[in-house]
């Protein structure tokens, strides 16, 4: 767990330490008793761009694309970033909040499942995704885990299989479209400008 403000974690755990029994913050209580978990002050981009390091699963928690800084993160430059730093057959996992996000992703990866319209899941390599091996994977230890942290795998379940699943391949064409780069930020610029105009105008 890399995040760039310190105050988060600390924040988090007196959060944890205080809840008590409260099923609400059990989610919280229990990554923090999780030694599987370490966690970095540090950006997260740059200890990808420095360190040598291979991941299965890279998942980009970002702030909204609209946040200032936003769009390192929403970036062409910096899904093919992660993808580099992919093990053979691993995943980058991406919330989507605009279309022009959506076009960046495709523009770098191969291999891109939409799922439910929220979140992308990209690769170098083929996913394969069913809501059969969805269903197996709540039924063993995914599903034991999302319990033991207080979540339900059944609503799990429902809201990733929420519709169909969008899929793409280097077969599948790609619709040319305004993408986010490092120079241009657009999602972050634009829709700033856009909210400053209809502002002016009230």
């Amino acid at each position: 767990m890399v995040d760039i403000v310190a105050p988060v974690f600390n924040v988090m755990q007196q959060a944890a330490l205080r809840s008590g029994d409260d099923a609400m913050h059990k989610p919280l209580r229990e990554y923090y008793a999780d030694p599987r978990y370490t966690r970095t002050v540090a950006d997260a981009r740059h200890v990808l761009l420095s360190e040598e390091h291979r991941y299965d699963i890279i998942e980009a928690d970002a702030i909204y694309p609209t946040t200032s800084l936003a769009g390192q993160l929403y970036s062409t430059d910096f899904f093919r970033l992660a993808l580099h730093r992919l093990k053979p057959g691993g995943y980058v996992v991406q919330w989507v909040p605009t279309p022009r996000t959506l076009s960046s992703f495709l523009r770098v990866f191969p291999f891109v499942v939409d799922i439910g319209k929220f979140a992308l899941i990209g690769s170098a390599s083929p996913i394969k995704i069913s809501d059969e091996r969805l269903n197996e994977e709540l039924i063993g230890m995914t599903g034991e885990y999302l319990t033991k942290m207080g979540w339900n795998p059944n609503d799990v379940a429902s809201l990733l299989v929420s519709g169909p699943p969008q899929t793409w391949t280097p077969d599948v064409p790609r619709e040319v479209r305004d993408v986010n780069t490092d120079i241009f930020p657009k999602d972050e610029y634009y829709r700033n400008s856009l909210k400053i105009d209809l502002i002016g105008e009230d």
